[in-house]
């Protein structure tokens, strides 16, 4: 679902010129990566009941509708294996995926700008917020940044922001990025990739992720990307 996309992409590339296309295919690499997830929710939910083997699929679970499910299984494989070193594995990803839900709220995030200045998400929050993880090797991140750009165009005068968090873990290579893209919004990054601590801390292992957030923190979306982006934060501010 998503090689098979890519592989297209290379091929359009090739090619050049093909911008247009290309763009549209990566906003459905990302719907299809989303759908894989969900599929693999169904999968377990059909076929493992509380094998440890579920312990690999639990490396790409996601909330969202599928977080009953996944506290339910937990729960289950708890009683089946109480001692399992597994079993807390399972609990405190489950414990993540509740600390990232809609209706959870994201604490202060303070992390360093490109001059070494210290950004803080409180300083910099709007009425809505979009903390976006991305990073320069990342194509879909990449091509995400015309509607970015587009979004915080139209509705930054209106309260919205946009707190971008880097996981490059090469300076320069984020740098360039920042400018090629034109990210004109708050960007940070500890250029640690994967293990900066505040990707840790909220379980980001795929790009892109974000979390759309309120005045509050209270999380309101969570990876909304492409079109449903857009009509999110049309309704919220028409």
């Amino acid at each position: 679902m998503v090689k098979s996309v890519r592989k297209k992409i290379k091929e359009l590339s090739k090619v050049g010129d093909n911008e247009t296309e290309i763009a549209t295919l990566r906003a459905i690499e990302v719907e299809n990566y989303k759908e894989h997830l969900n599929e693999l929710t169904a999968f377990v939910k059909d076929s493992m009941g509380t094998s440890i083997a579920i312990y690999h699929s639990s490396l790409r679970w996601n909330g969202g509708e599928n977080l009953p499910f996944l506290q339910e299984l937990v729960s289950s494989f708890e009683e089946k294996h109480p001692t399992s070193e597994i079993t807390q594995k399972l609990i405190n990803k489950l414990h993540l995926l509740e600390k990232t839900s809609v209706g959870s709220r994201i604490l202060n995030i303070e992390i360093p700008n490109s001059t070494n200045e210290l950004i803080s998400l409180n300083t910099i929050k709007g009425t809505y917020t979009l903390v976006d993880f991305w990073a320069s090797w990342c194509p879909p991140c990449r091509t995400e940044s015309t509607l970015l750009n587009e979004l915080y165009s139209s509705y930054h005068s209106k309260g919205f922001e946009i707190y971008g968090i880097s996981l490059d873990s090469k300076r320069e290579n984020w740098l360039k990025a920042i400018e090629k893209d034109q990210r004109v919004w708050p960007e940070v990054s500890t250029v640690e990739g994967f293990v900066t601590p505040v990707a840790i801390e909220y379980g980001i292992n795929a790009l892109p992720t974000n979390f759309l957030i309120d005045s509050t923190g209270k999380i309101v979306a969570v990876n909304i990307h492409g079109k449903a982006l857009k009509d999110k934060l049309k309704k919220l501010f028409q």
